[in-house]
């Protein structure tokens, strides 16, 4: 997403294709962009219903976070968020 500045789950690949390596039966993404720290973006999933889903999905165990800054991009700051089982 930093690279072409567009926040979009296909960045990289789909979101299928990228995660079907985990060999999980849940995953669940959550991406934002714009928000300079963890805890603003965090806000913005929980008052999301979609992300908020992501948040609580049932059975989850494990969750990655990553966040890179692209002074270059409009957004600045790019989040991304995998939950599985």
């Amino acid at each position: 997403m930093s690279t072409s500045g567009k926040v979009s789950h296909d960045a990289g690949g789909p979101f299928s294709v990228r995660v079907a390596k985990l060999r999980k039966s849940k995953a669940a993404e959550n991406i934002a962009a714009g928000f300079l720290t963890f805890p603003e973006t965090l806000k913005q999933w929980e008052e999301s219903p979609g992300h908020r889903a992501n948040l609580l999905m049932s059975g989850a165990r494990k969750v990655g976070v990553a966040s890179v800054i692209n002074p270059k991009s409009p957004y600045r700051m790019f989040w991304a968020m995998v939950i599985s089982d």
